[in-house]
């Protein structure tokens, strides 16, 4: 299988950016490797104003939350993709996508998300996941 990326970025790269608390919400790295600054005034600022605390559930125009990478060019993606990556370690299969199982969009707890067969969004058509289930497993519709 080929590495997952998001943003550019592995789940293990993900990983020096952000966390899973353990109530399962996302928040900044509070052990960021310094290769992942731009430079001191970068380094300082983050654990200053962001270190260990949650990511804003302010949401874009299709109600996700997003969130934001400074590497190399700044990077926005949503925020319940990042923790599917960092959970699970795969990207969903061609055909489906990632869905909340309660419907709040702002709710990324890894037991919340699901994947559901794009082409046909039932409630029926929802695959809820391990943690160790394979990606080989979700290959066909």
């Amino acid at each position: 299988m080929e590495a997952a990326l998001y943003l550019g970025l592995t789940p293990e790269e993900l990983r020096h950016y952000f966390a899973i608390s353990s109530s399962g919400r996302l928040i900044h790295n509070s052990h960021r490797p310094d290769h992942t600054f731009t430079d001191d005034k970068h380094r300082s600022r983050y654990y200053n104003n962001f270190a260990g605390r949650l990511l804003p559930d302010t949401p874009d125009a299709n109600g996700y939350a997003l969130v934001r990478v400074l590497r190399g060019n700044k990077r926005v993606g949503y925020r319940h993709i990042v923790v599917w990556l960092m959970f699970h370690g795969w990207s969903p299969p061609d055909g489906y996508k990632i869905i909340h199982l309660d419907g709040n969009k702002l709710n990324d707890n890894p037991d919340n998300l699901a994947l559901v067969y794009a082409a046909n969004p039932t409630p029926q058509s929802v695959i809820t996941i391990n943690r160790n289930d394979p990606y080989d497993s979700y290959t066909t519709p």
